[in-house]
């Protein structure tokens, strides 16, 4: 498949529901060294002559592809890879063997409109595994060499494909897990044991919940710490709320005698997944679960104390500031493909913050220069927000005080030097961060001493670094520089130092 294959005459409209975030998501895919294809609107149909056989990662093509077909989905090929194919999110497969759930998330988890999910691997070296059909369970089906699967954001039935939370495809293929052994060995055609052997984890250890006595039952004494010690196997390998919470509840329904109450199933889940993956085993070690509920040992017999109620989503009203704040809100909510209260309330805020720049003050002289950041999952309507604030300053004059990304402190200076008030919207802000954390250049290093400064400098002067064959380097007369960063949430938490 070639470029003169495909027309390209139709213009791709950024408001067309939900292509632009399609192509989006196709060109990133490529990025990541994954070839994609167009598949039918709403379906799973390829639209290319030769189907999965004309992926590609070339950027010009993908485009061509989805202005032509804006709401295409999008298709990954198989090959070298392998996706376990779930149907149904009660398959007793799953639900029924935590050790089993904690060991298929060792690697990214997509969650498909018919409430099945898809887990993704590379393949072991030496092998080339073709598709399968109930093989491993009934509606359990693989897919390998020769097949390929629909990736987020596509959209079935008016139902989108989405990557579960923390789980997202953010690897290039070399960099997947490799799937457990035990499956290996059933694809191999193994003996049929589905889960030989101690369960392991991320790593090949064995998980570290001790077993109860008799292999079974676990006695009361033991419930507490046994079932926090298995959340924590599951969330050290980067495991969700939902699932630790649905496979405790498995274990406390299956072996704990007498049970203990959903309240408190609820609270160890809540307890260990509070923590990022990295510091769980810290958490549990220390028996964090058991102080939280007041506790003075981990095996008390009698439930935790109840911990408190759950306060909720935060209330819309909070994020409504009456006036231009609001209203660009709704204008972005409206014409988002993914509407995001969040988001499009930060957008807002660090517009009406650079309009208002080096013209309101307050009594004690604070300014608007304010830095916003804004974490969020792929396909959550990060980039909206910006595009609306961009088109906004476009249409009022301002485009010369927009700015990308910035290389270096004598950069942001500089820009700053020509326009005193600047609105940087910088996506991905995390690669910034590691940019500087790893950079030993020092005009790397300078960024955020530059962010600093000009944060306190706003409400005077700031002089101008002195430059070779110049006498006088010139100044910034109360610099108002707004910054709107946007990420992931563990790309931004992996960055920080």
């Amino acid at each position: 498949m070639t470029e003169q294959d495909v027309n390209t005459s139709t213009p791709l409209q950024e408001t067309e529901y939900p292509g632009y975030a399609l192509l989006d998501a196709a060109i990133r895919y490529a990025e990541l060294g994954y070839p994609v294809f167009p598949c039918a609107p709403g379906g799973k149909v390829p639209l290319t002559k030769r189907g999965f056989k004309d992926a590609t990662t070339n950027t010009a093509t993908i485009e061509a592809w989805w202005r032509n077909n804006p709401k295409a989905n999008i298709g990954i090929p198989m090959e070298g890879l392998l996706a376990v194919d779930v149907d149904g999110k009660d398959n007793s497969w799953l639900t029924g063997d935590p050790d089993k759930m904690a060991d298929l998330a060792r690697g990214p988890l997509s969650l498909t409109p018919s409430g099945g999910r898809h887990h993704l691997f590379r393949q072991p070296a030496g092998k080339a595994w073709k598709n399968t059909a109930g093989k491993l369970a009934p509606k359990v089906d693989t897919r390998a060499n020769g097949g390929y699967i629909v990736v987020p954001p596509s959209m079935v039935n008016g139902k989108p494909y989405f990557w579960a939370e923390g789980y997202e495809l953010d690897d290039s293929p070399a960099e997947l897990p490799e799937p457990p052994g035990w499956l290996v060995q059933l694809l191999d055609g193994g003996n049929g044991q589905m889960h030989p052997g101690a369960p392991t984890g991320a790593q090949g250890s064995p998980l570290d919940a001790s077993p109860p006595p008799d292999g079974n039952i676990i006695p009361s004494g033991q419930r507490n710490a046994t079932l926090a010690r298995l959340a924590g196997s599951m969330r050290r390998i980067g495991m969700g709320y939902a699932e630790v919470r649905v496979a405790l509840a498995q274990t406390n329904a299956d072996r704990c005698r007498p049970p203990l109450s959903m309240r408190e199933v609820d609270r160890i889940a809540a307890s260990i997944c509070r923590y990022e993956p990295d510091q769980v085993s810290v958490a549990v070690v220390e028996n964090h679960w058991a102080q939280d509920s007041g506790k003075s040992e981990p095996n008390e017999t009698e439930d935790a104390v109840a911990a408190l109620p759950d306060p909720g989503p935060l209330p819309e009203e909070v994020l409504r500031v009456p006036g231009f704040v609001s209203e660009v809100m709704d204008y972005c909510l409206e014409t988002a493909p993914y509407p995001n209260q969040v988001m499009a309330f930060c957008g807002a805020l660090a517009l009406q913050a650079f309009l208002a720049g080096r013209k309101v003050r307050d009594p004690g002289d604070n300014r608007t220069n304010i830095y916003l950041l804004g974490l969020a999952h792929s396909a959550a309507g990060k980039d909206w927000p910006r595009k609306v604030n961009t088109r906004i300053v476009h249409e009022v004059g301002l485009a010369n005080c927009l700015g990308d990304r910035f290389a270096s402190g004598e950069g942001i200076q500089d820009a700053l030097f020509i326009n005193p008030c600047m609105l940087f919207q910088t996506d991905e802000i995390d690669g910034m961060l590691q940019t500087i954390n790893k950079a030993k250049d020092f005009r790397h290093e300078s960024t955020i001493g530059t962010l600093l400064t000009m944060y306190s400098a706003s409400n005077s002067i700031f002089p101008m670094r002195r430059k070779a064959g110049k006498e006088s380097p010139g100044s910034i007369d109360q610099p108002c520089l707004v910054l709107f960063g946007t990420a992931i949430p563990n790309h931004y938490y992996e960055a920080l130092s």
